[in-house]
């Protein structure tokens, strides 16, 4: 590469030649608002549709099809009393 292109990139009136400028610490209400989305088991009702359940659940993050492949079932099919379904939940964002 032509040094004048090396230099060209690296000059401070281009995009990313400075790193960005930090707004400051994150407010408790900033930190609180955070949310990450885990896999969650919810036991169906006898008889209920995906779509009821991912109601219920407060899980409607996926379509009732992406739920359906999840768990290895046909998008219509009605569920069994107690059978756990994996569902996405929002939840507050905790650091590990």
């Amino acid at each position: 590469m032509p040094s004048s292109t090396a230099s060209a990139c690296c000059t401070p009136s281009t995009p990313f030649a400075r790193p960005p400028r930090a707004s400051g610490p994150l407010t408790a209400a900033e930190r609180g608002s955070f949310r990450e989305f885990r896999l969650r088991l919810v036991a169906a009702r006898g008889g209920e549709t995906l779509a009821q359940l991912l109601t219920r659940a407060n899980a409607a993050t996926w379509s009732t099809e992406m739920v359906a492949v999840a768990n290895a079932l046909g998008a219509g099919t009605p569920l069994r009393g107690g059978e756990l379904l994996k569902v996405p939940r929002a939840e507050p964002y905790r650091p590990r």
